[in-house]
């Protein structure tokens, strides 16, 4: 059974952003396959949360997870995932992530 889903306000807002600059650089097709892709990987992480990285060494608990170009940061809780962040890759995660 799939974890129940967490997102910050932080990570709604990336979304957001993600979805409109893609509208705006690529188009309103590109830029509904590329967020419909990220759910997609988002739901990946609810049902298999262990598939990300431990990213501990920099922030404990949080994993991270590779779709294209953006990483989704995570932490895994007893009954959820939640969604930290979503970076595209040259965005430092030290500068983005809660401390």
């Amino acid at each position: 059974m799939p974890l129940r889903l967490r997102i910050a306000a932080a990570a709604a807002r990336d979304i957001d952003r993600i979805a409109g600059y893609s509208r705006r650089h690529w188009g309103s097709a590109v830029a509904v396959r590329y967020v419909t892709g990220l759910w997609q990987a988002i739901g990946r992480l609810r049902r298999t949360p262990s598939i990300g990285s431990n990213y501990g060494e920099i922030l404990e608990g949080v994993r991270r997870y590779r779709f294209r170009s953006h990483t989704i940061y995570y932490v895994v809780l007893k009954d959820s995932v939640r969604i930290v962040r979503i970076l595209h890759v040259r965005m430092s995660p030290d500068r983005h992530l809660p401390d």
